[in-house]
């Protein structure tokens, strides 16, 4: 058995994926992969490279499926999805007929008065709703399909929690690893 070069780590390899299973049982959510896992772990002082979080993970089973990515051809945009500003959102809008916009005057007068300015998405172009369409997955997985609701009410009050839970305990790569709601917390304090 060769030795890796570097720093002996502080946490044996046994150690660490006990830790990694105690955070995997405790998080609320069923579908946190070796990034999060990473990060909780860290932020509660245990220092460990995420690569070697990674091969635990990988060596014992604990990583979540993963979708098999479909090749779309090139994109009608940059790439960008999220916004710099809170108040600015991509625009709702409904297909008909064979794929033109429903413009919707009431809803475009509305945004506008709340002060949400609008950016249309690109035609065929359904990654520039990207954001919204991951949170979406993310409910169905893991709320929506993990429960028989009883009736509307149950269903409603399941996903107003999960909601809840999703903004103050999710984390999200692409905001640093903060949930929603500190992320908005920061955007409005940058605005002020």
């Amino acid at each position: 058995m060769s030795v890796k070069p570097g720093p002996r780590p502080e946490v044996s390899d046994e150690s660490l994926l006990q830790l990694i299973r105690s955070e995997i049982e405790t998080c609320p959510f069923v579908g946190e992969g070796h990034r999060k896992v990473h990060c909780r772990l860290n932020k509660r002082g245990i220092v460990m490279g995420r690569g070697r979080v990674l091969r635990l993970m990988r060596q014992d089973r604990l990583l979540v499926p993963q979708r098999t990515r479909r090749v779309h051809g090139n994109a009608a945009h940059d790439g960008t999805i999220v916004t710099e500003r809170s108040n600015h959102r991509r625009r709702a809008e409904a297909a008909a007929g064979l794929g033109r916009s429903i413009h919707i005057p009431l809803f475009e007068g509305e945004t506008r008065w709340l002060g949400i300015e609008l950016s249309h998405p690109f035609v065929a172009e359904p990654q520039c709703n990207g954001v919204a369409e991951r949170f979406m997955r993310t409910v169905k997985e893991e709320c929506l399909w993990l429960f028989d609701f009883e009736d509307l009410e149950q269903a409603r009050a399941r996903i107003a929690a999960f909601i809840d839970l999703y903004n103050h305990e999710w984390l999200i790569e692409r905001l640093g690893y903060r949930t929603p709601a500190v992320a908005h917390r920061k955007l409005l304090q940058e605005a002020a």
